[in-house]
């Protein structure tokens, strides 16, 4: 939710985007059927500012985790040389540190809503929700239900995004030619 807005009759609160258009088709309140302008919605300010908040905490407690993971990795490949051990440690770093600083720039659509991962490969569940291939079947594996409706899933019931891969590639072209 990128801009989470309260309805001023039913106290509901919903990202601007989905009750803009919704209102673009019917002027009345999702929840309750009253009149409901654009003009009327208030932002709840508090949620963004929490929503804004939590992903900040995933992304670092992400970054903290590749961090020991990388110096698990380091001490695994340990060969005696001190050259190998520092370049196998500070390279992962040195990229992962380019594609946080850039982090903030990508849109939360091309974000998976489970990890706040950068999709790679997304797919879209049959509660037309769109999340990572990895990070679904990772869910997938221990759970057999969709993580936004409950509803059983398998893998075979993912469907690739096509449209969802091209914004991705697009997006790319464009952000990493900046």
């Amino acid at each position: 939710m990128e801009d989470p807005v309260i309805l001023p009759s039913s106290k509901k609160t919903i990202d601007r985007d989905v009750i803009e258009y919704f209102l673009s088709q019917d002027h009345r309140d999702l929840f309750d059927g009253t009149y409901l302008t654009v003009d009327m919605l208030k932002p709840n300010v508090s949620l963004k500012k929490a929503i804004e908040a939590f992903i900040k905490w995933k992304r670092k407690e992400k970054k903290n985790a590749e961090e020991k993971r990388i110096a698990m990795e380091a001490q695994k490949k340990r060969t005696g040389n001190p050259l190998n051990l520092v370049s196998v440690r500070l390279y992962p770093i040195r990229v992962k540190l380019d594609v946080d600083m850039n982090l903030d720039k990508i849109p939360m659509e091309f974000l998976d809503p489970l990890r706040l991962t950068l999709m790679k490969d997304p797919v879209i569940l049959p509660s037309d929700a769109r999340m990572d291939r990895a990070v679904i079947r990772d869910h997938i594996s221990k759970f057999h239900v969709d993580p936004f409706s409950g509803c059983y899933l398998t893998e075979d019931m993912l469907v690739p995004d096509d449209v969802g891969i091209y914004l991705l590639k697009r997006f790319f072209c464009i952000f990493l030619s900046t």
